[in-house]
């Protein structure tokens, strides 16, 4: 439960905060609701320990308190970051708006030289594979996961999870560069 001090800071100071949560949801240009912005940075803040809460009341810088510049600093995080709660229920991930017209496109019909066989891709990988300047147990460690589709924590060696995942995914990065150079010529 809330101090009664803690309510009736937050009840003086609502207006003010709301003011810069509608700035903030103005400048970025994004259609969010300043009132949703600054219940949400309350409710956050609120399930905090009010003992700290508390402190931050009481701490004075100028002529704001601590909690002051706290609520601000949320509220301005909450709007411009692509991440945080307020975009993320109102699903605006983006940091811009994009107002696209895609009904012009039309799909484009594969035609019978760009299918490609599995298998096929499949060979040319594991040519790559082969070719790549690395050394045999770290082409084991791709193979056992892309080709037998084992998890790297069944891996029977001794060396830990993560050097094996950075292996696997440099190894993969550089075959899929050479796949996608050779595919561009």
């Amino acid at each position: 439960m809330q101090s009664e001090n803690l309510n009736s800071y937050i009840t003086k100071r609502y207006d003010r905060w709301l003011d810069y949560a509608m700035y903030h949801c103005r400048r970025s240009g994004l259609n969010l609701e300043p009132a949703e912005v600054l219940n949400d940075v309350l409710c956050q803040l609120l399930q905090r320990n009010p003992v700290k809460l508390e402190r931050l009341l009481n701490e004075r810088r100028d002529k704001y308190s601590r909690l002051d510049y706290l609520v601000l600093r949320v509220i301005r995080i909450s709007v411009i970051s692509p991440r945080s709660h307020v975009r993320y229920t109102k699903g605006q991930h983006c940091t811009r708006t994009v107002d696209w017209d895609l009904s012009g496109l039309s799909e484009v019909p594969a035609t019978e030289s760009e299918e490609i066989d599995p298998d096929s891709r499949l060979r040319e990988i594991r040519a790559a594979l082969d070719d790549l300047d690395a050394p045999q147990w770290e082409k084991e460690v791709f193979a056992w996961k892309f080709f037998e589709g084992k998890s790297l924590l069944q891996w029977p060696g001794t060396e830990h999870i993560r050097r094996l995942r950075r292996i696997y995914n440099r190894i993969f990065l550089k075959i899929s560069c050479k796949m996608k150079v050779k595919n561009d010529f």
